[in-house]
């Protein structure tokens, strides 16, 4: 399998109120080459299923989980 041409990288955490325009925002892009990588700090909300909820519909989406205290520490 070959590499997307785009990565677009995504940080979130707790992101529920704001990620749904986001999401469509990706969606509606012309090029479909990509992939979404979501790097998430361990959200409590809903941040999770709706970024399950759009793999569902397609395209390569990567999750990964990191420490809740931030990556420089």
């Amino acid at each position: 399998m070959s590499q997307p041409k785009v990565s677009i990288c995504m940080p979130t955490l707790n992101s529920e109120a704001f990620l749904a325009p986001r999401l469509e925002s990706i969606r509606r892009q012309t090029l479909t080459d990509w992939e979404l990588v979501v790097v998430d700090s361990q959200s409590d909300d809903a941040t999770l299923p709706m970024i399950d909820a759009f793999a569902e519909q397609g395209g390569v989406v990567r999750v990964h989980q990191g420490p809740r205290d931030g990556i420089y520490t």
